[in-house]
């Protein structure tokens, strides 16, 4: 509550501040004074915050309403802000005539986190929320190079989950590199992902898997023959349904089978159809036909292994663009700016790896295996 309350009030004065003072009432004057932001911040007890945020929200209101005569300053960023928090943080009561402050649980993650970068978002991940951007790079990860570089990368709102990132990034890598294969942790799944892996010819390996592990006592979905991840051809039994159809908009495919041919199948008990009236129907989600097969390809310890050795060394990257390069924590503000920014990092970072090249510095993986295959001694040429 005392950070919403910081942020409630960070986003008045900085309105205040913005509008000329001849237009201003005398309780909005009030807010520039220092006793105004003491007794709002420091002398309020816990349980008075909300009662704060609400008085700062009526201020606002206030503010709003009389910049709405003058479009140059009602189009200032400042009041375009403070529009913003007050639509985010409030619902209008009609029959007050005037903004009611939410609770906190009412408040989306998307919501205006900085009264000056309009850009950072919350999220919560393992337990710890978190606020600003975010940034996923792509490394190169094969064994044999001699050392490793960042491909891509992609700044944004900390809102965005992974899945939605790499979904995005996709058709870019597609077309930036020769990508084949992509190792990720289990964050990063979707059925969007694997639509877009499979479309793109590549194969996407996970470390981990997100949400309800499947029973193994049931059939699995990749044991029945589906064409396009859209039709069903045949159980796995090798019986064909009478008919099948994919909703395009809902994604979801449903197959009817023949009840009397299932009524016999000695595999009835674990299969994934259920019984009807007059017919068995298996309904199932496309995404949960990927999820099916990232999971079957998960479950091959030899491959798991590698996926999770090669996803791994990518922390040590993290680490160095975080701590070497000060991506961590950058002087701009803006996912404009903060783009840019890390950008230039990426290709220090990427310096960095090509004089470590040069100095022999080369890793013992890919040495191990231009040994083995008679390739002679990894050496830069000058």
């Amino acid at each position: 509550m005392a950070g919403r309350l910081s942020l409630a009030y960070d986003v008045l004065v900085q309105a205040v501040k913005a509008c000329p003072l001849e237009i201003l009432t005398n309780d909005l004057k009030n807010v520039l004074e220092s006793e105004y932001k003491t007794q709002a911040l420091y002398r309020s007890r816990g349980s008075e915050a909300q009662k704060r945020i609400q008085e700062i929200i009526g201020l606002g209101a206030e503010l709003v309403s009389i910049t709405e005569s003058s479009p140059k300053i009602s189009e200032l960023e400042a009041i375009t802000i403070l529009r913003r928090f007050i639509n985010e943080q409030a619902t209008f009561d009609n029959e007050k005539n005037a903004w009611v402050a939410k609770a906190n649980k009412e408040i989306a993650a998307t919501s205006l986190q900085s009264a000056h970068d309009p850009d950072v978002t919350y999220r919560k991940k393992a337990s710890k929320g978190n606020v600003g951007l975010v940034v996923n790079i792509t490394e190169t990860c094969s064994d044999e190079n001699p050392v490793q570089i960042v491909t891509d990368y992609m700044v944004e709102k900390n809102s965005i989950s992974d899945a939605e990132m790499l979904e995005k990034r996709i058709p870019v890598l597609q077309e930036k590199t020769d990508v084949t294969d992509i190792y990720v942790d289990g964050g990063y799944f979707s059925g969007g992902v694997e639509k877009q892996a499979q479309a793109a010819e590549i194969t996407v390996h996970y470390t981990d898997m997100t949400g309800k592990q499947p029973d193994p006592e049931k059939i699995p979905l990749t044991a029945f023959i589906i064409k396009d991840h859209k039709t069903v051809e045949a159980c796995p039994e090798g019986h064909t349904p009478y008919s099948c159809q994919f909703n395009g908009k809902s994604k979801v495919i449903l197959a009817h089978f023949d009840r009397n041919v299932c009524s016999n199948c000695p595999r009835q008990d674990t299969c994934p159809v259920k019984f009807r009236k007059n017919n068995t129907v298996l309904r199932v989600q496309q995404s949960a036909i990927f999820l099916a097969e990232a999971r079957e390809r998960k479950e091959d310890k030899s491959a798991r292994k590698e996926a999770t050795s090669k996803r791994t060394a990518i922390e040590g990257t993290n680490s160095s663009l975080k701590c070497s390069q000060g991506a961590g924590r950058l002087k701009v503000r803006g996912k404009v700016k903060a783009t840019l920014v890390t950008g230039m990092k990426i290709i220090g970072h990427n310096f960095k790896q090509i004089v470590r090249f040069f100095n022999g510095d080369i890793r013992k993986k890919a040495i191990e295996i231009a040994n083995n295959n008679n390739q002679g001694v990894i050496v830069p040429i000058c």
